[in-house]
């Protein structure tokens, strides 16, 4: 048998890579600090004579003049810890929106029964987060003016189970309740 010749074996040539340059690093530019203006103690009004100032106005421990002790930094004046609560929602804004659980039934006038008057009073009313009517906060929207204030009154005494936002926390919240006044 013949062996066939085998062919020299080639070295690869040694290119040479091109060379190519690098950029130098670029450096960011540098950002000089904003000077901060230092916080300057609350002044007291120009009618009232320094260290007369109430309690609300000084601003110990460097807090806000009138804010709260452990409330939320950028916080606002009147606010409660947590920084959450005085916000209200209308009943299609809220997770969940209040539920009555417990619900007086209203008085009905004399004067109205004694005419025949019936219909419906619908009352505006704030429920808090713990479920209670906001007394300040009621406005009849729809009036049957002998029936308002005996729906006002009942509804007063309701207490709901609480609106809840999207992360279940328990909220202020506008609703409308109507109230039927129907003789039997």
């Amino acid at each position: 048998m013949a062996q066939i010749p085998k062919p020299p074996e080639e070295k690869p040539s040694q290119t040479e890579r091109p060379k190519i340059a690098r950029k130098p690093p670029q450096r960011k530019p540098e950002r000089k600090p904003k000077p901060q203006a230092e916080p300057q103690p609350p002044q007291p009004p120009a009618n009232e004579a320094p260290g007369t100032a109430d309690a609300t106005s000084a601003a110990p421990g460097g807090g806000i003049a009138g804010g709260i002790s452990g409330g939320t930094a950028g916080g606002v004046v009147g606010g409660t810890i947590g920084g959450q609560g005085r916000t209200l929602y209308r009943a299609d804004e809220v997770a969940s929106p209040p539920e009555p659980i417990a619900q007086t039934i209203p008085k009905y006038p004399p004067l109205a029964r004694a005419r025949g008057i019936e219909g419906l009073v619908v009352v505006e009313a704030v429920v808090d987060q713990q479920g209670f009517i906001e007394a300040s906060r009621l406005r009849v929207v729809e009036s049957v003016s002998m029936l308002d204030e005996a729906a006002v009154d009942a509804l007063k005494k309701w207490r709901f189970k609480p609106g809840r936002d999207r992360h279940g926390d328990a909220v202020r919240v506008l609703v409308q309740v109507p109230i039927r006044f129907r003789l039997k």
